[in-house]
């Protein structure tokens, strides 16, 4: 079942809200696109309820700086407040070595159920297929921002541009 134009780019911009969130290791904010008793199920097993989702997200920040570029969204209704998603994901991990950076890549497939929950989507369900993954060492110096970083303010205009 097709899914109406406006709740199809809810959920891309919770898709990116994701994303976002993990790679600026913003807790509260990735804490929002879960649904209080959601489920999230990877290779290392399954986790069930937003706040443990939450402390093994945690977990994430063992990295210096984490990349989740987000590919191929695609949504469909399952419902009248349910939707699936299936999304394509390339996330970079990101540790300062003794040879330069260590870059974990991870070639990702989430596989989504969302539910609304007070009138705004949320993952009730992601299942995070680990398609492929491989280490490089770059011999350059590891990244100059941290998780904690704040995304950078765009420059002001210059007056009469």
């Amino acid at each position: 079942m097709a899914l109406a134009p406006l709740d199809t780019e809810q959920l891309r911009e919770l898709s990116h809200r994701y994303a976002s969130a993990v790679d600026t290791c913003d807790f509260e904010r990735l804490a929002t696109v879960f649904a209080p008793e959601a489920t999230l199920i990877t290779g290392l097993g399954e986790t069930r309820g937003r706040d443990n989702i939450m402390a093994a997200m945690h977990k994430l920040e063992r990295f210096d700086r984490t990349f989740h570029m987000l590919g191929q969204l695609q949504f469909a209704s399952t419902g009248a407040d349910t939707a699936s998603g299936e999304l394509y994901c390339i996330a970079h991990h990101y540790t300062a070595s003794e040879a330069g950076t260590d870059d974990m890549v991870m070639h990702i497939i989430y596989n989504d159920t969302y539910v609304h929950v007070d009138n705004e989507w949320c993952i009730d369900l992601r299942r995070l297929d680990v398609v492929h993954q491989h280490t490089t060492t770059h011999t350059v110096p590891p990244p100059t921002t941290t998780h904690s970083a704040p995304p950078p303010t765009p420059p002001t205009p210059a007056a009469g541009a």
